[in-house]
Formats: C-alpha cells, sequence, structure tokens
C-alpha cells in the first residue's frame, strides 16, 4: 500500500508522467516479482528518472522522498 501511494504521490506530483509511470512498473515487475520495500522502489523510481535524463529539479524533488536512512554516504 505505501508503494503504491508513493507512485500515485509522484504522479500527482508531476514527478512521473503516465510513461515513466509504466516504465517503473515494468522495472518493478522485472525483480523478480518478490514484493519490494518502499526504499527499493524509492531506488528504482530514481534509477528510471536519471536513465531517463530528466532535470535535476525532478531527480531532487524525488530525492526529498528518500528518507536519510535509505540515502548514500556522502
Amino acid at each position: 500500500a505505501a508503494c503504491l501511494g508513493f507512485l500515485l504521490t509522484l504522479e500527482r506530483s508531476g514527478v512521473l508522467g503516465a510513461q515513466t509511470r509504466e516504465q517503473v512498473l515494468e522495472r518493478t515487475l522485472a525483480t523478480g516479482g518478490e514484493a519490494l520495500t518502499l526504499t527499493q522502489l524509492k531506488m528504482i523510481v530514481l534509477m528510471v528518472l536519471w536513465d531517463q535524463g530528466l532535470p535535476s529539479r525532478q531527480l531532487l524533488a524525488h530525492d526529498l522522498f528518500l528518507t536519510p536512512e535509505s540515502r548514500l554516504p556522502s
């Protein structure tokens, strides 16, 4: 439920478009079908956005959703 809510929030806020959302869903299904954690989904979203070369402000908007525990050390 948290993962679905996260995707809906990103789509409603304009970070994800319909096509990008579908790419995220395809990538999540390609992980093997096991349930993903919210942190894992966030990483998939970030990778899809990065791969598409989206403007850094969209990547930054996504980064705001990451919890400090899920961030890589600086």
